[in-house]
Protein backbone atom coordinates (compact mmCIF):
# COMPACT_ATOMS: atom_id res chain seq x y z
CA UNK A 1 0.00 0.00 0.00
CA UNK A 2 3.10 2.15 1.03
CA UNK A 3 4.88 1.78 -2.13
CA UNK A 4 1.33 2.42 -4.44
CA UNK A 5 1.01 5.38 -2.32
CA UNK A 6 4.83 6.33 -2.75
CA UNK A 7 4.43 6.11 -6.56
CA UNK A 8 1.26 8.16 -7.05
CA UNK A 9 2.78 10.60 -5.09
CA UNK A 10 6.10 10.50 -7.58
CA UNK A 11 3.97 10.56 -10.35
CA UNK A 12 2.16 14.16 -9.26
CA UNK A 13 5.14 15.76 -8.73
CA UNK A 14 6.55 14.34 -11.78
CA UNK A 15 3.65 15.78 -13.96
CA UNK A 16 3.90 19.27 -12.01
CA UNK A 17 7.19 20.02 -12.24
CA UNK A 18 8.06 18.94 -15.75
CA UNK A 19 4.83 20.73 -17.41
CA UNK A 20 3.05 23.48 -15.78
CA UNK A 21 1.64 26.34 -17.86
CA UNK A 22 3.11 29.81 -17.03
CA UNK A 23 0.55 31.99 -15.58
CA UNK A 24 0.44 35.94 -16.60
CA UNK A 25 1.81 38.08 -14.03
CA UNK A 26 0.19 41.05 -12.66
CA UNK A 27 2.96 43.71 -12.67
CA UNK A 28 3.26 46.56 -9.45
CA UNK A 29 6.54 48.65 -9.01
CA UNK A 30 9.04 47.07 -5.92
CA UNK A 31 12.10 48.31 -4.74
CA UNK A 32 13.82 46.38 -6.80
CA UNK A 33 13.13 48.98 -9.97
CA UNK A 34 15.74 50.66 -8.03
CA UNK A 35 18.28 48.16 -8.55
CA UNK A 36 18.11 47.01 -12.07
CA UNK A 37 21.06 47.00 -14.04
CA UNK A 38 21.05 49.20 -17.36
CA UNK A 39 20.18 47.28 -19.94
CA UNK A 40 22.80 46.09 -22.56
CA UNK A 41 25.68 43.29 -22.36
CA UNK A 42 27.40 42.39 -19.22
CA UNK A 43 30.89 42.64 -19.91
CA UNK A 44 34.04 40.48 -18.00
CA UNK A 45 37.46 41.60 -17.61
CA UNK A 46 38.42 39.18 -20.52
CA UNK A 47 36.34 40.59 -22.34
CA UNK A 48 37.86 44.44 -22.52
CA UNK A 49 40.98 42.97 -25.18
CA UNK A 50 38.60 43.24 -27.61
CA UNK A 51 36.06 45.64 -26.83
CA UNK A 52 35.67 49.18 -28.51
CA UNK A 53 36.26 51.93 -25.34
CA UNK A 54 33.19 53.22 -26.53
CA UNK A 55 30.68 49.91 -26.26
CA UNK A 56 30.82 49.10 -22.47
CA UNK A 57 28.34 49.94 -20.27
CA UNK A 58 28.36 47.14 -17.51
CA UNK A 59 31.12 45.84 -16.60
CA UNK A 60 31.26 42.76 -13.72
CA UNK A 61 34.53 42.41 -12.04
CA UNK A 62 32.92 39.67 -9.09
CA UNK A 63 35.54 37.26 -8.36
CA UNK A 64 38.15 38.76 -9.84
CA UNK A 65 40.82 38.78 -7.37
CA UNK A 66 41.43 42.03 -7.60
CA UNK A 67 42.55 44.63 -5.00
CA UNK A 68 42.58 47.55 -7.32
CA UNK A 69 40.99 48.02 -10.61
CA UNK A 70 43.43 46.74 -13.52
CA UNK A 71 44.39 49.94 -15.32
CA UNK A 72 42.70 49.35 -18.48
CA UNK A 73 39.60 50.10 -17.61
CA UNK A 74 39.99 53.47 -17.03
CA UNK A 75 40.06 53.46 -20.54
CA UNK A 76 36.55 52.95 -21.24
CA UNK A 77 34.87 56.29 -20.03
CA UNK A 78 30.96 54.67 -21.05
CA UNK A 79 30.46 52.80 -18.39
CA UNK A 80 27.68 53.56 -16.23
CA UNK A 81 27.56 50.09 -14.30
CA UNK A 82 30.31 48.45 -12.34
CA UNK A 83 29.65 45.03 -10.16
CA UNK A 84 32.30 44.37 -7.67
CA UNK A 85 31.12 41.32 -5.68
CA UNK A 86 33.14 39.10 -3.78
CA UNK A 87 36.78 40.66 -3.95
CA UNK A 88 38.02 40.22 -0.59
CA UNK A 89 41.24 41.91 -0.98
CA UNK A 90 39.41 44.98 -2.65
CA UNK A 91 41.17 48.46 -1.34
CA UNK A 92 38.18 50.36 -1.08
CA UNK A 93 39.55 53.54 -0.62
CA UNK A 94 42.04 53.34 -3.99
CA UNK A 95 39.07 51.45 -6.08
CA UNK A 96 36.55 54.40 -4.73
CA UNK A 97 39.28 57.16 -6.54
CA UNK A 98 40.00 55.37 -9.74
CA UNK A 99 36.07 54.57 -10.10
CA UNK A 100 36.04 58.69 -10.14
CA UNK A 101 37.26 58.75 -13.18
CA UNK A 102 34.66 57.15 -15.09
CA UNK A 103 32.27 59.91 -15.41
CA UNK A 104 29.42 58.15 -16.33
CA UNK A 105 29.05 55.84 -13.82
CA UNK A 106 25.81 55.20 -11.63
CA UNK A 107 25.36 52.24 -10.42
CA UNK A 108 27.96 50.43 -8.08
CA UNK A 109 27.84 46.85 -6.42
CA UNK A 110 30.17 46.32 -4.05
CA UNK A 111 28.27 43.47 -1.94
CA UNK A 112 30.34 40.42 0.04
CA UNK A 113 33.57 41.97 0.69
CA UNK A 114 34.82 42.07 3.59
CA UNK A 115 35.56 46.29 4.31
CA UNK A 116 34.38 48.09 7.54
CA UNK A 117 33.39 51.28 6.34
CA UNK A 118 32.47 53.01 3.24
CA UNK A 119 35.21 55.80 3.64
CA UNK A 120 34.54 59.66 2.15
CA UNK A 121 36.20 59.01 -1.36
CA UNK A 122 32.32 57.62 -2.49
CA UNK A 123 31.80 61.08 -2.25
CA UNK A 124 33.89 61.68 -5.38
CA UNK A 125 31.65 59.59 -7.68
CA UNK A 126 29.70 62.52 -8.59
CA UNK A 127 26.97 60.48 -10.96
CA UNK A 128 26.39 57.64 -8.00
CA UNK A 129 22.73 57.04 -7.88
CA UNK A 130 22.64 52.82 -7.01
CA UNK A 131 24.94 51.62 -4.07
CA UNK A 132 24.56 48.17 -3.23
CA UNK A 133 26.75 47.19 -0.07
CA UNK A 134 24.66 43.90 0.54
CA UNK A 135 26.36 40.82 2.66
CA UNK A 136 29.45 43.19 3.62
CA UNK A 137 28.54 41.60 7.17
CA UNK A 138 31.60 43.75 9.22
CA UNK A 139 30.81 46.85 7.78
CA UNK A 140 29.89 49.74 10.59
CA UNK A 141 29.93 52.97 9.29
CA UNK A 142 28.93 55.14 6.49
CA UNK A 143 30.86 58.35 5.63
CA UNK A 144 28.48 61.62 5.26
CA UNK A 145 30.04 62.43 1.81
CA UNK A 146 27.34 59.75 0.72
CA UNK A 147 25.26 62.87 0.32
CA UNK A 148 27.83 64.46 -1.88
CA UNK A 149 26.41 62.24 -4.35
CA UNK A 150 22.66 62.20 -6.30
CA UNK A 151 21.74 59.22 -4.66
CA UNK A 152 18.90 57.16 -4.94
CA UNK A 153 18.61 53.96 -3.80
CA UNK A 154 20.98 52.31 -1.08
CA UNK A 155 20.99 48.27 -0.89
CA UNK A 156 22.01 47.26 2.81
CA UNK A 157 20.88 43.88 3.10
CA UNK A 158 22.27 41.17 5.84
CA UNK A 159 24.32 44.46 6.91
CA UNK A 160 24.57 43.40 10.93
CA UNK A 161 27.26 45.51 12.39
CA UNK A 162 25.48 49.00 10.85
CA UNK A 163 23.64 50.65 13.64
CA UNK A 164 20.41 51.70 11.71
CA UNK A 165 20.21 55.07 14.04
CA UNK A 166 23.22 56.07 12.88
CA UNK A 167 22.40 55.08 8.65
CA UNK A 168 19.18 56.91 9.00
CA UNK A 169 20.87 60.04 10.35
CA UNK A 170 23.72 60.39 7.89
CA UNK A 171 21.13 59.18 4.98
CA UNK A 172 18.67 61.78 5.92
CA UNK A 173 20.86 64.69 4.20
CA UNK A 174 20.88 63.13 1.06
CA UNK A 175 17.75 64.67 -0.56
CA UNK A 176 16.89 62.43 -3.56
CA UNK A 177 17.35 58.83 -1.71
CA UNK A 178 13.73 57.31 -2.56
CA UNK A 179 14.62 53.70 -1.80
CA UNK A 180 16.15 51.61 0.90
CA UNK A 181 16.61 48.06 1.40
CA UNK A 182 17.33 46.60 5.01
CA UNK A 183 15.81 43.34 4.59
CA UNK A 184 17.31 40.14 6.52
CA UNK A 185 19.24 42.02 9.08
CA UNK A 186 17.47 40.51 11.91
CA UNK A 187 16.21 44.02 13.19
CA UNK A 188 14.18 44.01 16.31
CA UNK A 189 13.12 47.77 15.86
CA UNK A 190 12.97 50.76 13.38
CA UNK A 191 14.45 54.06 14.87
CA UNK A 192 12.27 57.22 15.02
CA UNK A 193 14.45 58.98 13.14
CA UNK A 194 13.62 57.39 10.41
CA UNK A 195 11.22 60.21 10.01
CA UNK A 196 13.99 62.41 8.66
CA UNK A 197 14.15 60.44 5.47
CA UNK A 198 11.91 63.40 3.88
CA UNK A 199 12.49 62.00 0.28
CA UNK A 200 11.68 57.82 1.00
CA UNK A 201 9.52 56.38 -1.18
CA UNK A 202 10.48 52.21 -0.94
CA UNK A 203 11.38 51.27 2.51
CA UNK A 204 12.13 46.90 2.75
CA UNK A 205 12.45 45.75 5.84
CA UNK A 206 11.33 42.17 5.10
CA UNK A 207 12.62 39.23 6.62
CA UNK A 208 13.75 40.94 10.47
CA UNK A 209 12.33 40.32 13.61
CA UNK A 210 10.56 43.19 13.86
CA UNK A 211 7.59 43.48 16.23
CA UNK A 212 6.46 47.09 16.26
CA UNK A 213 7.29 50.27 13.84
CA UNK A 214 7.53 54.07 15.17
CA UNK A 215 4.58 56.15 14.67
CA UNK A 216 7.18 58.20 12.97
CA UNK A 217 6.77 55.74 10.22
CA UNK A 218 3.47 58.04 9.16
CA UNK A 219 5.36 60.94 8.86
CA UNK A 220 7.28 60.12 6.05
CA UNK A 221 5.65 62.61 3.30
CA UNK A 222 6.54 60.39 0.77
CA UNK A 223 6.47 57.13 1.72
CA UNK A 224 4.26 55.08 -1.39
CA UNK A 225 5.76 51.19 -0.91
CA UNK A 226 6.35 49.35 2.50
CA UNK A 227 7.63 45.52 2.86
CA UNK A 228 7.28 43.86 5.89
CA UNK A 229 6.96 40.28 4.46
CA UNK A 230 8.77 37.66 6.90
CA UNK A 231 8.53 39.30 10.47
CA UNK A 232 7.10 36.96 12.07
CA UNK A 233 7.22 38.11 15.82
CA UNK A 234 5.10 41.26 14.33
CA UNK A 235 2.35 42.94 15.82
CA UNK A 236 -0.25 43.16 13.09
CA UNK A 237 -2.68 46.15 14.97
CA UNK A 238 0.71 48.19 16.78
CA UNK A 239 1.78 48.55 12.98
CA UNK A 240 -1.57 49.42 11.64
CA UNK A 241 -1.75 52.35 14.07
CA UNK A 242 1.75 53.25 13.58
CA UNK A 243 0.79 53.68 9.71
CA UNK A 244 -2.67 55.41 10.01
CA UNK A 245 -1.48 58.73 9.46
CA UNK A 246 0.28 58.23 6.68
CA UNK A 247 -1.13 60.32 3.25
CA UNK A 248 1.22 58.50 0.86
CA UNK A 249 1.43 54.78 1.60
CA UNK A 250 0.19 52.82 -0.98
CA UNK A 251 1.65 49.48 -1.30
CA UNK A 252 1.63 47.82 1.82
CA UNK A 253 3.55 43.65 1.95
CA UNK A 254 2.97 41.81 5.24
CA UNK A 255 2.48 37.96 3.95
CA UNK A 256 4.34 35.72 5.94
CA UNK A 257 4.32 37.67 9.24
CA UNK A 258 1.53 34.75 11.17
CA UNK A 259 -1.53 37.03 11.29
CA UNK A 260 -3.48 34.89 12.12
CA UNK A 261 -6.94 36.93 12.48
CA UNK A 262 -6.70 40.81 10.59
CA UNK A 263 -7.08 43.32 13.10
CA UNK A 264 -9.97 45.78 12.27
CA UNK A 265 -7.44 48.89 12.27
CA UNK A 266 -6.46 47.95 8.67
CA UNK A 267 -9.76 49.67 7.66
CA UNK A 268 -7.54 53.28 8.95
CA UNK A 269 -4.64 52.75 6.06
CA UNK A 270 -7.21 54.50 3.23
CA UNK A 271 -4.26 55.56 0.67
CA UNK A 272 -3.90 51.58 -0.16
CA UNK A 273 -3.34 50.20 -3.25
CA UNK A 274 -2.15 47.32 -3.31
CA UNK A 275 -2.03 44.68 -0.30
CA UNK A 276 0.02 41.56 0.54
CA UNK A 277 -1.41 39.03 3.22
CA UNK A 278 -0.19 35.92 1.92
CA UNK A 279 0.95 32.80 4.08
CA UNK A 280 -0.47 34.31 7.26
CA UNK A 281 -1.87 30.99 8.36
CA UNK A 282 -4.72 33.82 8.66
CA UNK A 283 -8.06 32.28 9.84
CA UNK A 284 -10.45 35.47 9.95
CA UNK A 285 -10.48 38.98 8.26
CA UNK A 286 -12.89 41.70 9.82
CA UNK A 287 -14.68 44.03 8.47
CA UNK A 288 -12.01 46.71 8.80
CA UNK A 289 -10.80 45.01 5.49
CA UNK A 290 -13.42 46.59 3.62
CA UNK A 291 -12.88 50.42 4.18
CA UNK A 292 -9.89 50.66 1.68
CA UNK A 293 -11.96 51.87 -0.82
CA UNK A 294 -9.21 52.76 -3.15
CA UNK A 295 -7.51 49.29 -2.94
CA UNK A 296 -6.51 48.04 -6.30
CA UNK A 297 -5.09 44.97 -5.61
CA UNK A 298 -5.72 42.13 -2.52
CA UNK A 299 -3.85 39.00 -2.35
CA UNK A 300 -5.06 36.49 0.42
CA UNK A 301 -3.43 33.54 -0.90
CA UNK A 302 -0.28 31.46 -0.52
CA UNK A 303 3.46 32.15 -1.78
CA UNK A 304 4.77 28.51 -1.29
CA UNK A 305 2.09 25.72 -1.77
CA UNK A 306 1.58 24.22 1.62
CA UNK A 307 3.94 26.83 4.02
CA UNK A 308 1.83 29.02 5.89
CA UNK A 309 -1.24 28.74 3.89
CA UNK A 310 -4.15 31.07 4.97
CA UNK A 311 -7.08 28.81 6.27
CA UNK A 312 -10.04 31.24 5.55
CA UNK A 313 -13.35 29.37 5.22
CA UNK A 314 -15.49 33.04 4.40
CA UNK A 315 -15.01 36.70 2.84
CA UNK A 316 -16.87 39.03 4.38
CA UNK A 317 -19.79 40.20 2.17
CA UNK A 318 -18.94 44.11 2.69
CA UNK A 319 -16.12 43.29 0.04
CA UNK A 320 -18.41 44.81 -2.36
CA UNK A 321 -16.80 48.45 -1.06
CA UNK A 322 -13.72 47.90 -3.09
CA UNK A 323 -15.17 48.85 -5.89
CA UNK A 324 -12.16 49.98 -7.40
CA UNK A 325 -10.33 46.11 -6.58
CA UNK A 326 -8.57 44.93 -10.31
CA UNK A 327 -6.91 41.76 -8.42
CA UNK A 328 -8.16 39.28 -6.00
CA UNK A 329 -6.14 36.67 -4.99
CA UNK A 330 -7.92 33.48 -2.89
CA UNK A 331 -5.81 30.41 -3.81
CA UNK A 332 -5.18 27.73 -1.08
CA UNK A 333 -7.79 28.83 1.23
CA UNK A 334 -10.86 26.99 2.56
CA UNK A 335 -13.60 28.87 0.69
CA UNK A 336 -16.82 26.42 0.05
CA UNK A 337 -18.32 29.65 -1.79
CA UNK A 338 -18.04 33.43 -2.70
CA UNK A 339 -20.65 36.39 -0.79
CA UNK A 340 -22.91 37.23 -3.70
CA UNK A 341 -21.79 40.71 -2.78
CA UNK A 342 -18.88 40.43 -5.07
CA UNK A 343 -21.20 40.83 -8.16
CA UNK A 344 -20.65 44.75 -7.16
CA UNK A 345 -16.83 43.94 -8.27
CA UNK A 346 -17.21 45.08 -11.77
CA UNK A 347 -13.40 46.54 -12.22
CA UNK A 348 -12.59 42.89 -11.67
CA UNK A 349 -10.09 42.03 -14.27
CA UNK A 350 -7.79 39.35 -12.41
CA UNK A 351 -9.57 36.38 -9.83
CA UNK A 352 -7.96 33.29 -8.54
CA UNK A 353 -9.96 31.37 -6.30
CA UNK A 354 -7.82 27.73 -7.26
CA UNK A 355 -7.35 25.18 -4.48
CA UNK A 356 -10.56 25.94 -2.15
CA UNK A 357 -13.97 23.83 -1.37
CA UNK A 358 -16.12 25.53 -4.09
CA UNK A 359 -18.42 23.36 -5.71
CA UNK A 360 -20.93 25.80 -7.43
CA UNK A 361 -19.69 28.66 -9.54
CA UNK A 362 -19.82 31.48 -7.70
CA UNK A 363 -22.58 33.71 -9.61
CA UNK A 364 -21.31 36.87 -8.98
CA UNK A 365 -18.58 36.74 -10.93
CA UNK A 366 -20.90 36.76 -13.77
CA UNK A 367 -20.97 40.19 -13.15
CA UNK A 368 -17.23 40.41 -13.71
CA UNK A 369 -17.30 41.92 -17.48
CA UNK A 370 -13.79 43.15 -17.26
CA UNK A 371 -12.08 40.10 -16.24
CA UNK A 372 -9.49 38.96 -18.07
CA UNK A 373 -8.18 36.15 -15.86
CA UNK A 374 -10.01 33.54 -14.14
CA UNK A 375 -8.65 30.60 -11.96
CA UNK A 376 -10.61 28.20 -11.19
CA UNK A 377 -8.74 24.94 -10.40
CA UNK A 378 -8.31 22.60 -7.89
CA UNK A 379 -11.67 22.84 -6.72
CA UNK A 380 -14.24 20.84 -6.50
CA UNK A 381 -16.59 20.96 -9.63
CA UNK A 382 -18.21 17.87 -11.30
CA UNK A 383 -19.29 19.73 -14.33
CA UNK A 384 -18.15 22.97 -16.19
CA UNK A 385 -20.06 25.84 -15.45
CA UNK A 386 -21.67 27.08 -18.46
CA UNK A 387 -21.44 30.94 -17.11
CA UNK A 388 -17.98 31.21 -17.47
CA UNK A 389 -19.20 30.85 -21.50
CA UNK A 390 -20.24 34.74 -21.03
CA UNK A 391 -16.99 36.20 -19.76
CA UNK A 392 -16.33 36.80 -23.37
CA UNK A 393 -13.00 39.22 -22.25
CA UNK A 394 -11.34 36.42 -20.64
CA UNK A 395 -7.88 35.39 -21.86
CA UNK A 396 -6.63 32.61 -19.31
CA UNK A 397 -8.73 30.18 -18.37
CA UNK A 398 -7.41 28.02 -15.78
CA UNK A 399 -9.97 25.12 -14.37
CA UNK A 400 -7.68 22.17 -13.53
CA UNK A 401 -8.69 19.54 -11.17
CA UNK A 402 -6.51 18.49 -8.59
CA UNK A 403 -4.36 15.02 -9.32
CA UNK A 404 -6.02 13.31 -6.15
CA UNK A 405 -9.22 14.38 -6.02
CA UNK A 406 -11.82 11.33 -6.36
CA UNK A 407 -13.63 11.43 -9.90
CA UNK A 408 -16.66 12.82 -8.37
CA UNK A 409 -14.90 16.19 -8.19
CA UNK A 410 -13.88 16.41 -11.62
CA UNK A 411 -15.33 17.00 -15.14
CA UNK A 412 -16.00 15.10 -17.63
CA UNK A 413 -17.15 17.10 -20.32
CA UNK A 414 -16.75 20.70 -21.84
CA UNK A 415 -20.07 22.14 -23.40
CA UNK A 416 -20.12 23.33 -26.69
CA UNK A 417 -20.44 27.17 -25.48
CA UNK A 418 -16.83 27.49 -24.84
CA UNK A 419 -16.07 27.93 -28.40
CA UNK A 420 -17.72 31.52 -27.75
CA UNK A 421 -14.31 32.54 -25.45
CA UNK A 422 -12.96 34.05 -28.72
CA UNK A 423 -10.30 36.17 -27.01
CA UNK A 424 -9.03 33.39 -25.02
CA UNK A 425 -4.85 32.58 -25.15
CA UNK A 426 -4.59 30.19 -22.11
CA UNK A 427 -6.84 27.73 -21.24
CA UNK A 428 -6.00 24.80 -19.21
CA UNK A 429 -8.15 21.63 -18.16
CA UNK A 430 -5.47 19.45 -16.22
CA UNK A 431 -5.94 16.45 -13.94
CA UNK A 432 -10.06 16.43 -14.90
CA UNK A 433 -11.59 13.44 -16.79
CA UNK A 434 -12.67 14.68 -19.77
CA UNK A 435 -13.47 12.14 -22.45
CA UNK A 436 -13.48 14.44 -25.59
CA UNK A 437 -13.13 18.07 -26.61
CA UNK A 438 -15.81 19.78 -28.22
CA UNK A 439 -16.05 20.37 -31.76
CA UNK A 440 -16.40 24.21 -30.41
CA UNK A 441 -12.81 24.20 -29.37
CA UNK A 442 -11.73 25.25 -32.79
CA UNK A 443 -13.60 28.77 -32.76
CA UNK A 444 -10.71 29.54 -29.89
CA UNK A 445 -8.91 31.21 -33.17
CA UNK A 446 -6.54 33.59 -30.64
CA UNK A 447 -5.22 30.31 -28.34
CA UNK A 448 -1.70 30.13 -27.74
CA UNK A 449 -1.88 27.31 -24.65
CA UNK A 450 -4.33 24.00 -24.35
CA UNK A 451 -3.26 22.34 -21.44
CA UNK A 452 -5.43 19.01 -21.04
CA UNK A 453 -2.60 17.06 -19.20
CA UNK A 454 -3.47 14.27 -17.43
CA UNK A 455 -7.54 13.45 -18.96
CA UNK A 456 -9.08 10.52 -20.68
CA UNK A 457 -9.24 11.83 -24.39
CA UNK A 458 -8.77 9.56 -26.98
CA UNK A 459 -9.49 11.11 -30.19
CA UNK A 460 -8.58 15.52 -30.64
CA UNK A 461 -11.03 16.89 -33.03
CA UNK A 462 -10.50 16.69 -36.53
CA UNK A 463 -10.43 20.40 -37.32
CA UNK A 464 -7.46 20.79 -34.38
CA UNK A 465 -5.50 22.80 -37.27
CA UNK A 466 -8.04 25.76 -37.19
CA UNK A 467 -6.25 26.84 -34.00
CA UNK A 468 -3.82 28.78 -35.85
CA UNK A 469 -2.24 30.51 -33.17
CA UNK A 470 -1.72 27.58 -30.84
CA UNK A 471 2.33 27.22 -29.53
CA UNK A 472 2.08 24.77 -27.04
CA UNK A 473 -0.38 21.80 -26.37
CA UNK A 474 0.00 19.38 -23.28
CA UNK A 475 -1.43 16.11 -24.12
CA UNK A 476 0.53 14.28 -21.83
CA UNK A 477 -0.83 11.44 -19.74
CA UNK A 478 -4.03 10.60 -21.78
CA UNK A 479 -5.58 7.89 -23.61
CA UNK A 480 -4.66 8.99 -27.43
CA UNK A 481 -5.41 6.37 -29.92
CA UNK A 482 -4.47 8.55 -33.07
CA UNK A 483 -3.73 12.38 -33.94
CA UNK A 484 -5.36 14.22 -36.73
CA UNK A 485 -3.91 13.89 -40.07
CA UNK A 486 -4.09 17.90 -40.03
CA UNK A 487 -2.04 18.53 -37.09
CA UNK A 488 1.12 19.67 -39.21
CA UNK A 489 -1.28 22.39 -40.38
CA UNK A 490 -0.45 24.15 -36.96
CA UNK A 491 1.37 26.59 -38.27
CA UNK A 492 2.95 27.97 -34.56
CA UNK A 493 2.82 25.32 -32.78
CA UNK A 494 6.52 24.87 -31.29
CA UNK A 495 5.69 22.45 -28.08
CA UNK A 496 3.82 19.26 -28.46
CA UNK A 497 3.64 16.95 -25.50
CA UNK A 498 2.09 13.61 -25.94
CA UNK A 499 4.28 11.61 -23.79
CA UNK A 500 2.59 9.07 -21.88
CA UNK A 501 -0.46 7.90 -23.51
CA UNK A 502 0.01 4.38 -23.79
CA UNK A 503 -2.05 3.57 -26.55
CA UNK A 504 -1.05 5.52 -28.67
CA UNK A 505 1.10 3.48 -31.65
CA UNK A 506 4.11 6.03 -32.61
CA UNK A 507 5.25 3.72 -35.35
CA UNK A 508 1.29 4.80 -36.52
CA UNK A 509 1.46 8.85 -36.40
CA UNK A 510 5.27 8.68 -37.26
CA UNK A 511 4.02 10.25 -40.81
CA UNK A 512 2.31 13.01 -38.81
CA UNK A 513 4.95 13.77 -36.70
CA UNK A 514 7.55 13.90 -39.27
CA UNK A 515 5.76 16.62 -41.17
CA UNK A 516 5.98 19.03 -37.63
CA UNK A 517 8.58 21.17 -38.68
CA UNK A 518 7.44 23.74 -37.12
CA UNK A 519 8.63 22.17 -33.60
CA UNK A 520 11.10 23.17 -31.24
CA UNK A 521 10.11 20.84 -28.48
CA UNK A 522 8.33 17.29 -29.08
CA UNK A 523 8.08 14.81 -25.89
CA UNK A 524 7.25 11.25 -26.81
CA UNK A 525 8.48 9.39 -23.47
CA UNK A 526 6.31 6.54 -21.51
CA UNK A 527 5.66 5.15 -24.64
CA UNK A 528 5.51 1.41 -25.03
CA UNK A 529 5.86 1.77 -28.60
CA UNK A 530 9.15 4.14 -28.66
CA UNK A 531 11.99 2.43 -30.10
CA UNK A 532 15.69 3.95 -31.19
CA UNK A 533 15.04 3.58 -34.46
CA UNK A 534 11.86 5.93 -34.21
CA UNK A 535 13.46 8.37 -32.08
CA UNK A 536 16.52 8.18 -35.02
CA UNK A 537 13.94 8.51 -37.56
CA UNK A 538 12.43 11.85 -36.29
CA UNK A 539 15.76 13.19 -35.13
CA UNK A 540 16.43 13.31 -38.88
CA UNK A 541 13.46 14.71 -40.06
CA UNK A 542 13.04 17.26 -37.49
CA UNK A 543 16.96 18.94 -37.08
CA UNK A 544 15.45 21.49 -35.24
CA UNK A 545 13.27 19.68 -32.85
CA UNK A 546 14.22 18.75 -29.13
CA UNK A 547 12.79 15.80 -29.16
CA UNK A 548 12.64 13.64 -25.66
CA UNK A 549 11.70 10.23 -25.49
CA UNK A 550 12.31 8.98 -21.66
CA UNK A 551 11.62 5.11 -22.08
CA UNK A 552 8.63 4.09 -20.18
CA UNK A 553 10.82 1.27 -18.26
CA UNK A 554 12.53 4.45 -16.77
CA UNK A 555 9.14 5.87 -15.53
CA UNK A 556 8.62 6.40 -12.39
CA UNK A 557 12.38 3.94 -11.54
CA UNK A 558 14.27 7.38 -13.06
CA UNK A 559 12.45 10.45 -12.48
CA UNK A 560 12.83 12.95 -14.91
CA UNK A 561 16.48 14.90 -14.77
CA UNK A 562 16.85 18.51 -13.28
CA UNK A 563 18.54 19.81 -16.52
CA UNK A 564 15.56 18.29 -18.90
CA UNK A 565 13.23 19.74 -16.46
CA UNK A 566 15.07 22.96 -16.67
CA UNK A 567 15.18 22.74 -20.62
CA UNK A 568 11.40 22.12 -21.22
CA UNK A 569 10.78 25.17 -19.09
CA UNK A 570 12.91 27.46 -21.04
CA UNK A 571 11.62 26.17 -24.22
CA UNK A 572 7.77 27.69 -22.58
CA UNK A 573 9.97 30.68 -21.55
CA UNK A 574 11.04 31.60 -25.03
CA UNK A 575 7.43 30.41 -26.55
CA UNK A 576 6.02 33.10 -23.91
CA UNK A 577 8.19 36.00 -25.08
Amino acid sequence: MKKALFKAIEKAVIIFLVAIPLLPVFSQKSIEFFFRLPEGKVYRLRDLKNAHPDSVKILDLSYAKISTLPPEILKFKNIEAIILRKNPALKVKQVLRELAQLPKLWYLDLSWNRFTSLPDEVGLLTNLKVLKLNDNKAINHISDAICNVPLEAIHLKRTYMLDVENVFSTLSNCDGLLAIDLSFNQLFSIPANVKDLHSLEFLALNNNLITKLPPTLSDLPNLKWLNLRGNVWINAEQVFDALANSKSLETLIVSECDIKELPDNIGNLKPLKYLDLRSNNMVKVSGGLCELKNLEVLLLGYINFGERMNYLEKIPSCIRNLRKLRKLDLRGNKLEALPASVKKLTNMEHLDVSLNELTRFPAGISSMKKISYLNLGGNKFSQFPTAICRLTNLDTLIFDGFYFHPAKFKVKSLPSCIGNLEQLKVLSLNDQVIRNLPPSITNLSNLEELWVRNNLLKHLPEDIHELGNLRLMNLKANELEDLPETMPQLASLRILDISYNLPLDLQKVLPILIQMKQLELLDISYNPTITDELVKQLEEALPNTEVIAIPIDDYLRVPPPSWLQEKIMKKYQKIKR
